[in-house]
């Protein structure tokens, strides 16, 4: 049987956000929503740990080794999941994510990045949550995509827990350095641009595939994203 999929969404974003790509994917796929998004969850309760655990419990109730796929942001996630679980996942991979070194945190390689758009978020500081500007998220984050999935994706985003962005992962040659990894880039990306895609991929061992794609592919176009996934899976 296929080794099946589970995907992790970056910020401000769901489980639904993966809708539009699953019909193409040519394995049994799993998703989740991370804590906090869509749940009612006080966002100043959520750090690290909690989505590690939230990804944890999701791989013991598949209960069967999967590839994990992390957009964006969870590139950070499923990197700790690599050095934790090694054994229940046979492979990682990174679609327009966030890829950090051992001892970095999101929050270290934010920084690092040099973004092609003004700032597409606030802060909202007493629910511990950076809050998208609606006016921006087609710009910045999804730019290929229609007006109709773009009314889609104005409705259903919500906050994202900074908290989780600052703790830096802990990583090591015998777990995370062994697991095989593959990295889609996509080369019209705003919001992680393409140059900081290839710095960071660069760092680490694994196959690149490319991607003529905005930042979110599984919108602009799921055909062409589960084109690549179905082939670097096997």
């Amino acid at each position: 049987m296929a080794t099946p999929l589970l995907l992790i969404h970056g910020s401000w974003l769901g489980s639904w956000c993966w809708d539009h790509l699953i019909p193409h994917l040519k394995r049994p796929t799993y998703t989740i929503n991370l804590p906090g998004h869509h749940d009612g969850r006080a966002l100043q309760s959520i750090d690290f740990a909690t989505y590690i655990l939230a990804i944890q419990d999701k791989l013991n109730e598949i209960a069967e080794p999967v590839i994990l796929v992390g957009h964006s942001s969870a590139g950070t996630w499923i990197s700790q999941m690599a050095e934790n679980s090694p054994s229940q996942i046979k492979k990682i991979i990174y679609l327009a994510a966030h890829m950090p070194q051992n001892g970095e945190s999101l929050l270290d390689l934010a920084k690092q990045i040099n973004r092609k758009c003004e700032p597409f978020f606030t802060i909202d500081s007493d629910r511990c949550a950076f809050i998208l500007i609606k006016d921006l998220i087609k710009p910045c984050l999804c730019q290929n995509i229609s007006d109709e999935m773009y009314h889609v994706v104005q409705n259903r985003i919500c906050p994202e827990p900074f908290i989780p962005m600052s703790s830096k992962v802990s990583l090591t040659k015998d777990n995370f350095g062994q697991m095989p990894k593959a990295y889609i880039e996509c080369t019209q990306d705003v919001a992680v641009p393409i140059e900081a895609q290839r710095m960071m991929h660069a760092k680490t061992n694994c196959e690149v595939y490319s991607l003529d794609s905005d930042h979110c592919p599984f919108w602009s176009c799921p055909e062409d994203l589960a084109h690549i996934l179905n082939k670097i899976s096997d």
